[in-house]
């Protein structure tokens, strides 16, 4: 009897020993997943919720875009980012995946190349850090991109679904890129009054007062509608093609020497949307390549840009382009 409670015993021992690795095993295996889900989660499911995404290249530059009122976004609280660009980041963000993770055989090539070269992405979902990771270089088949969570010792090779390229392109801020190109972005039922000035040939200027679907052109009312839907459609098509980068007060000065071909000018109910171009001719040495441009200034700060020759000149019409012409 002694022998078999003894036996047993040392079977319920056993048993339990069992039972104890088992959930040792379990438990580290969970864990081990989980850490795992944590470091290659890098998608971000509701992106409406995504009100700041701050982003710090190793190369230089910091650059944050917070979310305003109307979905529109800013970035370093200074330019309007245009929407297209912001949508093809945001859905990157939402789409991002996982191919693999990084072999053995390539961790530590890896992980140097994004220690010297990379973008340190900040996510905040109503006002609060989500996740931080850093974006590399693209994989040498350029089907993928190098993505490390912070915290994490384990990068991972990311993709879209569908997609044929690498990613990290869309995490390279460029200011002159990524802002909102628009010129004229009044309604047409917030647009006031639109200005056009000749310096050259003030007898051809015109002010175009919004009242309701009509324009009154200096006073007379434009009696040709499809030219007036015509104008309002070509403002607001208006859009900057280059921001030049460099552009010293010696080249202003340059500018102020040389008589705009036309300033044109809006008001808006909306103060803020106020603006003015004033544009110049495409001086000769400019290389203004197979597209003809003008130079232009642009607002009150009198930022260079150029804009295309095609689209300015839907704008500088004369006062008789407006009215049907008379039946004899």
């Amino acid at each position: 009897m002694f022998m078999r409670s003894k036996k047993l015993f040392f079977i319920a021992l056993a048993v339990l020993a069992l039972g104890i690795l088992t959930y040792i095993a379990i438990t580290r295996n969970a864990e081990t997943g989980t850490l795992e889900a944590e470091d290659s989660n890098f998608a971000v499911a509701d992106t409406a919720g995504i009100d700041k995404i701050f982003i710090s290249a190793k190369s230089g530059g910091n650059w944050t875009l917070e979310r305003g009122t109307n979905s529109t976004w800013t970035l370093n609280k200074t330019w309007e980012v245009a929407p297209v660009t912001m949508q093809v980041l945001l859905q990157t963000i939402h789409d991002v995946d996982i191919k693999r993770q990084v072999s053995k055989a390539e961790h530590n090539t890896v992980v140097r190349s994004l220690a010297t070269d990379h973008n340190k992405v900040e996510i905040y979902v109503h006002g609060e850090l989500l996740k931080t990771y850093f974006v590399g270089h693209g994989t040498d088949n350029y089907l993928g991109t190098y993505f490390l969570m912070q915290g994490s010792d384990t990068p991972w090779i990311t993709y879209i679904p569908g997609f044929d390229g690498y990613l990290s392109t869309r995490y390279i801020v460029s200011p002159n890129d990524w802002r909102e190109p628009h010129i004229f972005r009044s309604a047409p039922q917030s647009l006031r009054k639109v200005s056009v000035t000749y310096p050259g040939r003030p007898a051809d200027s015109f002010t175009a007062e919004v009242q309701g679907k009509d324009l009154i052109i200096n006073g007379q009312k434009a009696d040709d509608p499809a030219k007036t839907n015509f104008f309002i459609t070509k403002l607001r098509d208006m859009a900057v093609n280059t921001f030049y980068k460099e552009f010293t007060p010696a080249n202003l000065d340059s500018m102020h020497k040389l008589q705009p071909i036309a300033v044109i000018t809006t008001e808006d109910q909306n103060p803020k949307l106020n603006n003015v171009l004033k544009v110049y001719p495409w001086r000769e040495g400019d290389n203004p390549g197979h597209d003809p441009k003008y130079n232009a200034l642009l607002g009150t700060k009198e930022e260079a840009i150029n804009i295309m020759k095609e689209r300015s000149d839907f704008l500088m019409v004369s006062p008789g382009w407006f009215m049907k012409p008379k039946v004899q």
